[in-house]
């Protein structure tokens, strides 16, 4: 990065390795809190733009074409409080999975990032769907099990750490099978106007 000769590939490749060199230190980070049971640090995030930054960030490390990514948040104001490097790490590990399990072309992969309320209990939400194949049910009743994978290469820990950050937030983590096809995994939040 410090050589003045570098030509624009180059210079791409390096901010995309010194950006995922942050990514992993905040990995390590958060799993140090975790064990060390450190507090999150909470703020409100307007879900929109937030998530907006995400599918841009997601689609360019995992070099998707950004139309892969869709947000969709209504109302568009709808606000989380939330430790955002904390809960950016959950949405990371969602959409690394849809990637890593698609087992098709990547071209054909579709994610969605919806966000709103819920006329239930009136707390805000956000859910990442995928078109893959989804999970059957056995599998789906240890996705959150630790060391439990699927991939030989796969460590385990991804939606286990996601869920742990999860509930450090007061954030429920869930995952839904989609009617036609697919998979969706659900943050539930505390509404706001109510005691957690």
């Amino acid at each position: 990065d410090e050589s003045t000769d570098l030509n624009p590939a180059d210079r791409r490749m390096s901010d995309i390795i010194q950006q995922n060199s942050v990514r992993v230190n905040e990995v390590v980070q958060n799993i140090l809190k975790l064990s060390r049971q450190d507090p999150p640090k909470p703020k409100p995030l307007i879900l929109s733009p937030w998530l907006q930054q995400q599918a841009t960030d997601i689609s360019t490390i995992q070099r998707l074409d950004p139309q892969q990514i869709t947000v969709q948040v209504t109302p568009p104001a709808t606000t989380v409080f939330a430790d955002a490097g904390q809960l950016r790490q959950v949405i990371e590990v969602l959409c690394d999975n849809a990637i890593k399990h698609f087992g098709q072309d990547t071209s054909d992969l579709r994610i969605k990032l919806l966000a709103g309320i819920t006329h239930e209990s009136g707390g805000p939400f956000i859910e990442v769907h995928d078109n893959g194949q989804g999970i059957d049910k056995q599998t789906a009743s240890q996705l959150f099990e630790p060391f439990f994978t699927t991939r030989n290469e796969g460590t385990g820990l991804g939606l286990y750490i996601a869920r742990q950050l999860s509930e450090a937030n007061h954030i429920r983590l869930e995952y839904q099978p989609l009617p036609g096809g697919g998979s969706c995994f659900r943050l539930s939040f505390p509404n706001p106007k109510q005691p957690r």
